[in-house]
């Protein structure tokens, strides 16, 4: 038997959600293109190429480009995060409480969103058409970023779009080294989460955006993460934003709070929710790339 939380505290609860949401998570969002929802699939379409014909003067039927359009599609998953509060009355709670609540279910839905576009990501630099650069000895500095963004820019495939690197903390550090990243500003007027998240400050080099994530998101080929050190290596990526597809179709940041009368002390559960997908596109818009694992920052000039 469960009983719902009274009106106040789900708007109480919501306005902490919100907060937490501003703070962490969601790093990802707004990199890539989205896709056309049907039902529990997500269809991303592939423009094709097609070639302009001479006009010969005579009346005659018109030759199409025959264009080879093409349609990726991938099915949604749906996942879920909650809590117990252990707690008889919601009225007692302090606003301590209500904020570390708001937070833990904020932190676990937003670090899943992330991680299902990185997972996407990671999966799809397996595609023999995906560029491949760096080694595992190679130290991150802006030769290694420009010569790649050039590469991706060379297919002329992303040249309307924003491209955009996430490395980690270290790695930043060690780019902002370079006389020329460090004074980078931001230019332009996207309207990009990251922007408004304290933690991240990401860079506008040389037109790739740069970003840090948490360290447990880089891994080497036998998938061991730098975050532990058990990796003296890692692979990010570079992408074009019409690269990669990530879709939701639905994303509940309002909390429901049920109390279980059933179970010893009438807690209270309370749950979050999202439903998405994503899938690689276009294969000559990414780039992985290799590096060293950095322990300590490397002086570039010595």
């Amino acid at each position: 038997m469960s009983t719902n939380a009274p009106q106040w505290f789900s708007e109480m609860m919501t306005t902490k959600i919100t907060q937490a949401r501003q703070a962490r998570g969601k790093r990802l969002a707004g990199t890539t293109r989205r896709g056309d929802v049907k039902e529990k699939k997500v269809i991303f379409p592939i423009g094709g190429r097609g070639e302009a014909y001479k006009l010969t003067g005579a009346i005659q039927k018109v030759k199409p480009m025959n264009a080879d359009r093409k349609k990726v599609s991938v099915d949604m998953e749906d996942f879920e995060t909650s809590e117990w509060i252990n707690t008889p009355d919601l009225e007692k709670m302090g606003p301590n409480e209500l904020q570390q609540t708001a937070q833990e279910l904020a932190f676990a839905i937003n670090r899943r969103e992330d991680q299902i576009q990185w997972d996407a990501t990671s999966a799809f630099a397996a595609d023999p058409g995906v560029i491949k650069v760096g080694s595992n000895l190679k130290v991150a500095d802006p030769l290694i970023l420009n010569a790649t963004k050039a590469k991706l820019r060379g297919t002329g495939d992303n040249g309307a779009y924003d491209i955009f690197c996430p490395v980690p903390e270290m790695v930043m550090e060690q780019l902002k080294l370079w006389k020329q990243f460090s004074r980078s500003d931001w230019v332009g007027d996207r309207d990009l989460p990251m922007l408004n998240m304290r933690d991240m400050a990401p860079k506008h080099y040389n037109g790739v955006i740069y970003f840090t994530l948490p360290d447990e998101y880089f891994k080497n080929a036998a998938g061991d993460d730098i975050g532990d050190g058990g990796a003296t290596d890692f692979f990010t990526y570079m992408w074009a934003s019409d690269a990669l597809g990530v879709e939701t179709n639905w994303d509940k940041q309002q909390p429901s709070f049920t109390q279980h009368k059933d179970y010893e002390g009438s807690p209270w559960l309370g749950k979050v929710g999202m439903g998405g997908a994503a899938v690689g596109i276009l294969p000559k818009g990414m780039a992985r790339i290799q590096l060293k694992t950095l322990t300590d920052l490397v002086d570039p000039h010595p």
